[in-house]
């Protein structure tokens, strides 16, 4: 009888166990089957591409590719090298976070999974900015319903108030952007995951190209910085082709075109006075450095101090 008894409660133990273990699976799984916010609106997955209209004013239309082009390890976590404008190192996490490498430091650059409208501010890794998210249901570039995500960052420093606004569609990721004050891109195709979206044309000819030709494009910060009486501003370029450089106020005002020429590949250096093209001395203040090639622009910000 005792002996029955003792294996009454040993069945009962191993089914507590079984069912224990179940729910456990189940709970798993359920986690599992759970979609990634990030991955949904900012699919990194090698060959990812993005194609950008852009405007920068009258006369001044140009395309630039986004591409998710190689993965790399920093301080023992898996980042994807997205060009833009030059190499940047992306990951995210299952928790809708999505991380940027910069500087041998990683921010929280955007986080998915918060509800809009939200505002975060970063002050760790890169100079202190606020980051302001808003929400709303659209039909997508794919032609599917969907959500989409539109970060503001705003750059408030003592020296200068900046903002930049990023617009994400889910299952595409990317479709407008403003870098800076007077630039605008919107997308005209994507290839996600293998599937191709919008102009196929400029797909193709993306695809013909090296992606690491692609991201040796880069615009190095000017030295000094700030400066008196004349700064350094460098650049590499993988090949030889038409490159223009030039200095804008705050405001957007073009006051001084210091490069127009076709160097040969390699690294560039030039020298600017802080002039304008009528030879008088510019005042104090905050300027951008712009170059422009075919296939890349980007600008910084400099500070001049008389």
């Amino acid at each position: 009888m005792g002996k029955n008894r003792s294996t009454q409660k040993l069945c009962a133990c191993v089914l507590l166990m079984l069912s224990s273990l179940s729910l456990l699976q189940q709970r798993t799984m359920a986690q599992q089957s759970q979609p990634n916010p990030a991955a949904s609106f900012f699919p990194l997955q090698i060959g990812n591409t993005w194609v950008m209209w852009g405007t920068a004013g009258p006369d001044a239309d140009y395309y630039k590719t986004y591409v998710v082009s190689d993965t790399v390890r920093r301080q023992n976590q898996l980042y994807y090298v997205v060009n833009l404008s030059g190499p940047r190192y992306f990951r995210e996490d299952s928790l809708g976070g999505f991380y940027e490498y910069r500087d041998s430091c990683e921010v929280l650059l955007m986080d998915f999974s918060k509800s809009s409208p939200d505002t975060m501010t970063r002050t760790a890794c890169f100079q202190g900015y606020t980051i302001r998210l808003y929400r709303k249901a659209v039909v997508t570039f794919t032609g599917e319903p969907g959500d989409q995500l539109e970060f503001v960052f705003d750059y408030s420093l003592p020296v200068v108030d900046e903002e930049q606004w990023l617009t994400l569609e889910e299952g595409v990721g990317p479709v407008a952007y403003r870098p800076q004050f007077d630039i605008y891109e919107y997308v005209r195709a994507v290839k996600i995951n293998g599937r191709v979206f919008g102009d196929t044309t400029l797909i193709t000819s993306v695809n013909d190209k090296d992606f690491s030709q692609m991201n040796s494009y880069h615009l190095h910060q000017n030295y000094p910085n700030p400066f008196n009486t004349s700064t350094v501003i460098s650049f590499d370029l993988n090949r030889p082709e038409p490159v223009t450089c030039e200095i804008y106020t705050l405001a957007g005002r073009k006051v001084r075109s210091i490069f127009q020429n076709i160097p040969a590949s390699g690294r560039h250096l030039l020298t600017w006075d802080g002039r304008d093209d009528a030879g008088r001395d510019l005042p104090s203040g905050i300027y951008f450095y712009r170059l422009i090639t075919d296939e890349f622009l980007q600008h910084k910000k400099m500070v001049l101090v008389r």
